[in-house]
């Protein structure tokens, strides 16, 4: 099916170029099969972090680009505003966590920071970690700045980082929840308790 003009946005700032691509191009880049106007960004390289925190500031090590994505929809619907991706970290540029994660990575302060097990040391502020061997989170104060900082899925956090985790209580039988999943859980009950509302 031929795209045409009518398919674009009014709405368009005067600065963005539109191209027409021939159908059979314009099939093989819409991967997901949308039918709907592709915009192409550039984006820059991340900022390395300042070590700056107000708030909750999430740091993600996942590797997994769905995890990743997924994880920034989440802080975004939170009221995190600002992101750390650790050295361990997939793009969130990639094209899956872009479709796991929505618009967000456009909306969110993101950072990059070193490998996890130096992220203690680059942050003045209260590091608190997520780990299934952790004291029940739900019952946990949080600080009022922190860097939230979940495992690396798989291996979860270096020994000296899980000494002070935090978890998210289960049924008994499950050894652990998605990385992505636990995050989740506990940036809700972050911004349930009213710090991040």
């Amino acid at each position: 099916m031929p795209r045409t003009l009518e398919h674009v946005p009014d709405n368009l700032p005067p600065e963005l170029a539109v191209t027409t691509l021939a159908p059979r191009l314009f099939n093989q880049l819409d991967v997901s099969g949308t039918d709907a106007p592709i915009v192409r960004v550039r984006v820059a390289e991340l900022p390395v972090w300042t070590g700056e925190v107000s708030g909750c500031v999430l740091a993600i090590p996942f590797q997994d680009p769905e995890n990743v994505g997924a994880v920034l929809r989440t802080a975004a619907a939170f009221g995190v505003t600002d992101v750390i991706l650790t050295k361990e970290a997939a793009s969130p540029w990639s094209f899956k966590a872009l479709r796991a994660g929505g618009t967000a990575a456009l909306r969110l302060n993101l950072w990059r920071a070193g490998p996890v097990a130096e992220l203690a040391q680059q942050t003045g502020a209260q590091l608190v970690t997520l780990s299934a061997d952790g004291a029940p989170i739900d019952s946990a104060v949080l600080p009022a700045d922190f860097v939230l900082l979940p495992g690396v899925e798989g291996p979860g956090l270096p020994a000296d980082l899980r000494a002070t985790a935090l978890a998210i209580p289960m049924a008994g039988g499950t050894e652990s929840l998605n990385a992505a999943t636990a995050t989740a859980i506990a940036l809700y009950t972050w911004y349930a308790k009213g710090a991040g509302g």
